[in-house]
């Protein structure tokens, strides 16, 4: 690392290229900023240390949401889970980079089953919307930044593993006029909805092996706070998979509901109607 030279404050910086010396010497003088994990000083544009995550984050240390600020933030650098009862009811995942994933049979129910149809994995900016009759509850994961991070590449691996076609012999059991093309934000995951394998089993899945592979890594042992988190996490979704209750989306928003008592690394930002009548999730509607 180079060293400050004689003329200098010993670790300041100078301002970007592009600044000129009279808005340099303006900004010089704001106050240095602490959202919570580092430094920012607004007179050099610049945070006073590293990313807390390193390189994990991408190359650029100082890239915030892939630059790409028209389409996505980092509120808290949370991910969160969401969901709605409104018969049949659904879970979704946002990832930390505020892209969401709905897993489910959006396409159709086949022509020749009662419930099931072929699963499609959706992808898109921004959490859901909640309308007049369909609230959404979502709550945040404040846990450690890696943990997201893993979170959010088994996430894109899941998306990207996917079809962007659906095979003939598919398409043919689903109504005509669901037979079109898939959307650019759409995948076609090769199975079929059912009790073992809809939203609710997709997003704890992801969260248990992320959860599971950061507790694999020497250096969590390290690490008090993020071994603690990625434990209980992986508690949590162990319960929701392979629990003896039928899990259904009112029983997971109850689950997290309890968890915000007894985790300081939960949080519920947003309450909507709930059903705990319903027996099935993943609906045809988006």
């Amino acid at each position: 690392m180079c060293k400050a030279s004689n003329s200098e404050e010993p670790g300041a910086e100078k301002p970007h290229a592009g600044i000129s010396a009279g808005a340099a010497r303006q900004r010089a003088v704001l106050p240095r900023q602490n959202p919570g994990l580092r430094l920012y000083n607004p007179g050099i544009g610049r945070w006073m240390s590293r990313d807390p995550i390193g390189e994990e984050g991408g190359a650029s240390l100082y890239v915030v949401s892939r630059n790409d600020l028209l389409n996505r933030i980092d509120r808290l650098g949370l991910f969160d889970v969401y969901g709605h009862t409104v018969f049949p009811g659904h879970i979704g995942i946002l990832a930390d980079d505020n892209t969401r994933y709905d897993y489910g049979r959006y396409r159709a129910i086949y022509t020749d089953s009662s419930y099931s149809g072929p699963n499609v994995l959706i992808r898109k900016n921004g959490p859901p919307a909640s309308g007049d009759k369909r609230k959404y509850e979502i709550f945040h994961f404040d846990v450690c930044p890696k943990l997201d991070l893993k979170i959010r590449a088994k996430l894109e691996s899941r998306f990207s593993s996917g079809s962007s076609t659906i095979p003939p012999a598919i398409l043919d059991r689903l109504p005509e006029d669901r037979r079109g093309a898939l959307a650019d934000y759409e995948r076609y995951m090769g199975t079929d909805w059912s009790l073992s394998d809809n939203c609710v089993t997709f997003t704890w899945d992801v969260i248990l092996r992320a959860a599971s592979e950061m507790l694999a890594e020497p250096s969590t042992s390290e690490n008090s706070r993020a071994q603690r988190e990625a434990s209980q996490l992986r508690l949590m979704a162990a319960d929701i998979l392979f629990g003896f209750t039928t899990t259904t989306p009112a029983y997971v928003l109850n689950k997290l509901d309890a968890a915000t008592s007894r985790f300081d690394w939960i949080q519920r930002v947003e309450t909507g109607r709930r059903q705990d009548a319903d027996k099935k999730c993943c609906g045809t509607g988006n």
